[in-house]
């Protein structure tokens, strides 16, 4: 439960406020509920997310970037990979785009130079590269914004690398662009949908498992529903404004950092020890005798929440004496579907179909089977909540602010959270990447790889804290975290990922297999 302050004249008049505001969302999610969205609401939906561009203090600079990487199974030949990478992503959409400003004003897109040329963002690396040298140059990328100058995206293309579990000499590929807020989403779209299965006989669409279609039901509307829907929207956006902040944690010992601070990067794969397909075999093991169905999302969630327990026990009085539990912001997809959906004409980007809930993470160290109840009903509360869609209207909102004003939101919503949290689930599949859907798949495979692993970084943004990703791809399991070096060190995020990780998923397992 959330405690609100005691009333106030400040206090009544923001909730006067949230209430106008909370009439307008119902409003706008009753216009929508049952239909799609019409070319010109998509436009406004793009332009919107488009205002969430950079709450960062150096506007001269752009901070905000996904970083995607991609590991082949084999070496890719670079040449051709580059030249296909170039027909599918450099035509008019916004990977040909630039930030630019005019006399102070928040960064806007537009469309770049005429005398640049998409091979100017490309580097063919060949040399030899380790698993520590690919975290090295993640780090250094994070750390590295991306001049307005520059057009969207940047490419690094990285020859010989040796992944970490395996002997054999293959390739990986990086890139890293602008974007409008911190997810995985969004990149494992636009990487996903110009990829085909290995095995022919299949289709991209058929490798997502999609969820019921909520456009499909037809709701009788009432006084009672319209009633029921404004209190669950005042209760999303009061819950959005008068969240504590985190208090300083040894994950996050202070609340504001210094620009372009040093990021540490640090991935994993967990390997066949807890594959999609053992992980599965937990979550039913845990579901033996339970009203409710434990999921494969509920164990790594726990898993993530047992490994920051861990560092915090490691580390106490690191920032400030360690709370019972810590705040986790945590990105999911708005669109009833796979977040994989892609339309055939697509070339905007935008997080019109994000939004982002909190979820209390366990910091104490307490038994498996208890945090993992903890966590099963957190997220089971969230479900159909409609806290993500409020979260992501807000900041839209702000975000179309000037700059002096939407920047105060974003250090307020910063502060209410430690960890940045996102789980995407990917095709269990192998894929081949990138396709040109325009010729003719037999004379572009040999400039294609096939994905051994998919993983994305997203940094810290000043003092958002930790940014962890998992990616469940191809019946593999990665894990992936960004963060601020200043809060904790490279060997401390090694730490974290490659043996807190897989030792609170051994925890778990033992704890489910014991009688």
């Amino acid at each position: 439960m959330i405690e609100l302050p005691q009333p106030t004249f400040s206090s009544a008049v923001v909730c006067v406020i949230v209430g106008i505001f909370t009439l307008k969302l119902v409003s706008v999610f009753l216009k929508r509920k049952g239909a799609s969205a019409s070319k010109s609401s998509r436009d406004d939906l793009d332009a919107l997310s488009r205002c969430l561009v950079l709450f960062e203090d150096d506007k001269e600079e752009a901070v905000l970037f996904v970083h995607a990487a991609e590991i082949f199974q084999e070496k890719v030949a670079f040449a051709g990979f580059a030249e296909q990478f170039i027909r599918i992503y450099c035509g008019k959409g916004r990977f040909a785009q630039r930030l630019v400003q005019d006399d102070g004003d928040r960064p806007y897109w537009t469309q770049a130079a005429d005398d640049w040329k998409p091979m100017d963002n490309i580097s063919c690396i060949d040399e030899d590269i380790t698993h520590e040298g690919l975290e090295k140059m993640l780090g250094d990328m994070c750390s590295t914004p991306l001049p307005t100058d520059k057009p969207l995206w940047r490419v690094v293309f990285l020859q010989n690398y040796k992944p970490r579990d395996s002997d054999v000499i293959t390739s990986a590929f990086v890139w890293k662009y602008h974007h409008t807020i911190a997810d995985g989403f969004t990149a494992m779209r636009h990487v996903v949908s110009h990829c085909t299965p290995v095995d022919e006989t299949k289709t991209i669409e058929e490798l997502f498992s999609t969820s019921r279609d909520v456009s499909a039901r037809r709701e009788k509307v009432s006084l009672t529903s319209i009633g029921k829907l404004i209190s669950k929207f005042s209760n999303a956006v009061l819950k959005l404004v008068f969240l504590p902040k985190d208090p300083p944690n040894p994950c996050k010992p202070n609340y504001h950092l210094e620009k372009r601070s040093r990021r540490v990067c640090s991935f994993a794969g967990l390997g066949e020890e807890f594959s999609v397909k053992e992980i599965k075999k937990l979550a039913r093991q845990a579901s033996v005798g339970q009203s409710k169905k434990t999921t494969v999302n509920d164990i790594l969630i726990t898993a993530v929440f047992r490994t920051l327990a861990k560092y915090c026990e490691e580390n106490p009085g690191k920032g400030g004496q360690t709370p019972e539990k810590l705040t986790a912001g945590m990105w999911v997809a708005l669109n009833s579907g796979s977040p994989f959906e892609f339309a055939p004409t697509e070339s905007k980007w935008g997080n019109e179909k994000l939004g982002v809930c909190y979820l209390n993470a366990p910091v104490k160290t307490i038994p498996a089977e208890e945090q993992l109840g903890a966590v099963h009903r957190g997220i089971r509360e969230l479900i159909g909540s409609p806290e993500p869609y409020v979260a992501n209207r807000v900041l839209s909102f702000f975000g179309a602010l000037p700059h002096c004003i939407a920047k105060p939101w974003w250090d307020m919503t910063a502060d209410k959270v430690t960890i940045s949290l996102s789980n995407v689930p990917g095709p269990q599949a192998a894929l081949r990447w990138p396709v040109n859907r325009h010729e003719d798949l037999k004379e572009q495979i040999p400039r294609t790889g096939i994905i051994r692993d998919l993983l994305f970084f997203v940094p810290p943004v000043l003092d958002v804290g930790i940014m962890l990703c998992i990616i469940s791809y191809n019946d593999r399991v990665n894990v992936g975290m960004a963060t601020a070096g200043d809060w904790i060190n490279q060997a401390d995020a090694d730490r974290m990922i490659k043996d807190f990780f897989p030792q609170a998923m051994r925890e778990i397992k033992r704890t489910m297999s014991s009688p």
